[in-house]
């Protein structure tokens, strides 16, 4: 079996670059860098986005964009695409001694750990592997 490899993605990964938009808006699209052009620097995908006035609103739009041409790109070249999401992971909760593992929903009092994470551990393992 072939070694397969995860398309995985950081900000330094990507080019960032803004320009001024034209079109509609006028002086003010005119004046300012409110386009959003995003590289891949590895694939060399890129996406752009014009369409808003604020810089903020195209840099979204254009990493959307830039993130389904990615994926599409992966899947085309047969590389598995796994997508992280920040969340919590974890609550500690001290008033009622108990561990939430909110990935396996698993909840475990402080005194049943014992210092130990194993348990928290390996129901990650075994949610990750299904």
């Amino acid at each position: 079996m072939a070694k397969r490899s995860i398309l995985k993605a950081r900000k330094k990964d990507f080019r960032i670059d803004t320009f001024r938009a034209g079109g509609k808006g006028g002086q003010h699209q005119n004046k300012t860098d409110s386009g959003v052009r995003i590289t891949h620097t590895e694939t060399g995908l890129s996406a752009e986005c014009r369409e808003h006035r604020s810089q903020k609103q195209n840099k979204t739009a254009a990493f959307l964009k830039l993130v389904d041409k990615l994926v599409a790109w992966a899947i085309e070249n047969d590389t598995p695409v796994m997508i992280y999401h920040q969340e919590t992971v974890r609550t500690y909760n001290k008033a009622t001694n108990r561990v939430t593992d909110h990935a396996t929903g698993l909840k475990v009092s402080y005194k049943d750990l014992d210092g130990e994470f194993a348990t928290l551990v390996e129901a990650r393992r075994k949610e990750m592997d299904r």
